[in-house]
């Protein structure tokens, strides 16, 4: 499809191509950046260029208008450091990663002890490696529970934060008086 576009495409820009040189030769004009020489061979002279009374063989110097300076930035203000509850979902994030490392290397330990052990040892490492499942699993289900609650005493604190603002909107309203 691509190819056939392609096609019509080139052969649309030759024959249009075309077309402007062939009106270009009728009218007369010698845009085409040929050189059309005389049945006498010589090549016709060439028109001379009239001189401009203001050239001087520098260019005139135009007065352009004084650029407005740029309006300066305003400071930023300072980041606030992120305390609280972000901090305790960066260190329950951290526990979590700590303590899958150490099952993942526990169980890579346990697989490498398979290799070479006896049906009796295979027996007692398949059991550990169940274990070391099953601890894995309950410590993906605490890490659930953790975010969860830490979410909802994220909600909690939304609903307090939403109620302050709408407080101090009141206060505004007023005229920044309050009853008190």
């Amino acid at each position: 499809m691509k190819i056939k576009l392609l096609a019509v495409l080139t052969a649309l820009n030759l024959m249009f191509g075309m077309a402007a040189h062939a009106d270009d030769l009728a009218v007369g004009n010698e845009t085409s950046g040929e050189i059309k020489i005389d049945n006498s061979g010589k090549r016709p002279e060439l028109p001379e260029r009239p001189e401009r009374p203001d050239e001087d063989d520098q260019k005139p110097e135009t007065e352009r208008p004084e650029k407005a300076p740029k309006p300066e930035k305003p400071e930023r203000p300072e980041k606030p450091e992120h305390h609280g509850k972000s901090a305790e979902v960066k260190e329950i994030v951290t526990e979590f990663r700590a303590k899958v490392a150490e099952l993942h290397s526990e169980r890579k330990d346990l697989v490498k002890q398979i290799k070479d052990a006896t049906v009796e040892e295979r027996a007692k490492l398949r059991e550990d490696l169940e274990s070391n499942r099953e601890a894995l699993s309950k410590l993906k289900e605490q890490f659930r529970d953790d975010v969860k609650s830490l979410k909802d005493t994220l909600k909690d604190h939304s609903g307090k934060v939403d109620a302050e603002a709408r407080a101090e909107a009141k206060t505004e309203a007023r005229g920044g008086k309050s009853r008190n």
